[in-house]
């Protein structure tokens, strides 16, 4: 996942100048299959050579010195909370089913006056009673 959201970071800035682009899983699905998908093939196809790059690259890693970077702390609590609470839309989520109920009323609507039934005399006609 880092590799792609660091792919992400340089294509925004791929031209010189920054192009902003949501992170989504519309924009960066796609590449988040690749990336999963060679990692696998490589894992399948030679596992050795996997093996020995992991292997190095947990021992540099290990060798590079104490705490270059410190480790960054959070609120644990607020993130176990905030990840324990039902998921909200976003917004472009929100949009595409609002057009989609828009869509589907529409076509409901047109059904039932092509059928010669108009549900909203109906409806004005609960009210009245």
């Amino acid at each position: 996942m880092a590799t792609v959201l660091i792919g992400h970071a340089l294509e925004e800035y791929a031209s010189g100048y920054r192009v902003e682009s949501m992170l989504s899983v519309t924009n960066l699905g796609s590449h988040y299959c690749a990336v999963t998908t060679t990692l696998t093939l490589m894992q399948e196809k030679c596992p050795a050579y996997v093996e020995l790059l992991q292997t190095d690259l947990f021992n540099d890693m290990m060798s590079a010195g104490p705490e270059i970077v410190p480790a960054q702390t959070y609120n644990y609590n607020t993130l176990n909370n905030f990840a324990s609470q039902p998921k909200q839309p976003l917004a472009a989520e929100e949009a595409d089913m609002d057009i989609n109920n828009q869509t589907a009323a529409q076509d409901e609507q047109e059904g039932d006056i092509e059928d010669g039934h108009d549900d909203s005399i109906d409806n004005h006609e609960q009210l009245n009673n």
